[in-house]
């Protein structure tokens, strides 16, 4: 077997995996969709420095999933680091200066994104951006989640 069939067997074999992984934690629809189209994938930037833990782990997840980027938030001073960090792979970076924002304002950014993923580096980072406590953070990210059936990963233990 060539090293291109291998490489493009080990992405597939990825790909599959991961469906698995999010069919078996009931994301049905998440792990379909894995497998037959481009995704993009939400990542709700701190104000303070985003980990380099964390920016790895975003690539990674990325590269396995063939996934986009569009980074929200307000992280002008660190878009340009992790734009470096993202110049040798293939996943193409958006990013769109947000202060703050409601319920409304998400859910319009992830149905015309087609967001298939957020991930957020902590709730503290809910709770400055939409300007809320920590127990409305969860609730209103609750509420979004049910409303466009995608997945939230934290990254708060990395």
């Amino acid at each position: 077997m060539g090293i291109k069939r291998k490489r493009g067997f080990q992405k597939r074999w990825d790909e599959y995996f991961t469906a698995i992984t999010f069919a078996e934690a009931g994301e049905f629809d998440f792990a379909v969709d894995t497998i037959e189209s481009k995704k993009k994938i939400l990542v709700i930037c701190p104000k303070k420095e985003m980990s380099y833990k964390s920016i790895k782990y975003i690539a990674n997840f990325c590269e396995r999933m063939k996934a986009d980027l569009l980074f929200v938030g307000n992280c002008d001073s660190q878009f340009e680091a992790i734009k470096e960090f993202f110049k040798d792979k293939k996943t193409n970076i958006e990013y769109l200066p947000i202060s703050t924002f409601s319920e409304v304002d998400l859910l319009k950014l992830i149905e015309e994104n087609r967001i298939k993923l957020i991930i957020v580096e902590s709730l503290e980072i809910l709770e400055s951006i939409a300007s809320l406590s920590k127990k409305e953070a969860f609730q209103l990210m609750e509420k979004i989640l049910e409303k466009v059936h995608c997945p939230l990963v934290l990254l708060e233990e990395l």
